[in-house]
């Protein structure tokens, strides 16, 4: 951190503080996403800062300045609304800025009171999947692409499937590589090397047959290295890999969007079909069983077939 950072502007001063934040987080081994993620929300706050430039330093910002940069924030939204979650990276990446200063800079001022009782009130959402019906429809298209061998066809595939079948995060199945697949239980199942959250190493098991297919023909394409990579042999983005699902979506008749649908697909089926909380929690690795049991409350449609299902004869 420089030594005249004090007499550096306010906007230039938490650009600077910035960069030393995003070089801390890199050493720590913070996911890239999360870092990209975290830099972006910081770039809001540092414009919004702009008004205050030439009147203020980064010691004299307070609670009032927090909260009207995440009005700042919401209003520079396309529709001038963000979801819950948008606030709370925002706030996430206030507090670890102001946490960084406080370790680095200036360990007089306690600068997480001026985050004291600012919660952003979570959203109620009942988590998307789809439907068994959807599923195989889903399905049926997948084995139409096969039918048109491609490297582009067998990777779009093999993609959907790790989501579907494996839970993998988008970023997890895209810094896959070749080597990170191998036979576990004598060979019907893959044990695949998976990168989780803050570069933690896991594994998934996906039944051999579900996605030998695919795998066979990339390994004949490319041999080693990454799986998902584009013409030129750059690695796909998840902007690319979710184009490429919504286009197989439509052909599918699936009107709900996304990739992380995939998973929570995966995360219904296992709780309709009676599966241990605690062993899904290991499928999806999940840090905190509180993130599974979301999963494991009732819907309509499984209350409506336990209703069906009473007084029966055994």
């Amino acid at each position: 951190m420089p030594k005249n950072l004090k007499e550096m502007s306010l906007v230039d001063q938490l650009y600077e503080i910035k960069n030393g934040l995003e070089s801390e987080m890199k050493v720590l081994g913070y996911a890239n996403n999360t870092i990209r993620m975290y830099m972006n929300e910081l770039d809001y706050f540092i414009n919004f800062c702009v008004k205050y430039d030439g009147e203020i330093d980064f010691t004299e910002i307070n609670r009032p300045i927090i909260l009207e940069s995440l009005d700042y924030r919401e209003k520079q939204s396309k529709d001038g609304k963000i979801s819950a979650n948008t606030k709370e990276v925002f706030i996430k990446a206030l507090k670890r800025l102001f946490a960084y200063i406080e370790d680095n800079i200036d360990d007089e001022r306690n600068y997480m009171r001026m985050f004291k009782n600012i919660k952003v009130q979570k959203e109620t959402k009942e988590k998307k999947y789809l439907t068994d019906e959807e599923i195989e429809r889903l399905l049926n298209v997948l084995e139409q692409k096969k039918k048109n061998p491609s490297y582009t066809n067998f990777k779009n595939v093999l993609l959907i499937k790790l989501l579907l079948f494996g839970g993998l995060r988008i970023n997890e199945a895209l810094n896959l590589q070749i080597g990170d697949f191998e036979f576990g239980n004598g060979g019907s199942v893959y044990k695949v090397r998976v990168l989780g959250k803050g570069n933690k190493e896991g594994y998934v098991y996906i039944k051999k047959e579900l996605i030998e297919d695919e795998l066979n023909e990339i390994i004949r394409e490319r041999k080693s290295g990454h799986i998902f990579v584009t013409k030129s042999g750059r690695l796909m983005t998840s902007r690319e890999a979710r184009g490429a699902a919504e286009r197989l979506y439509r052909k599918a008749k699936i009107f709900k969007h996304g990739l992380h649908i995939l998973r929570h697909t995966l995360a219904m089926k296992l709780v309709r079909e009676g599966v241990d909380i605690v062993h899904i929690k290991k499928i999806l690795r999940h840090s905190n069983i509180a993130t599974t049991t979301v999963y494991a409350k009732s819907n309509e449609d499984s209350l409506v077939e336990i209703a069906r299902n009473l007084g029966h004869k055994p």
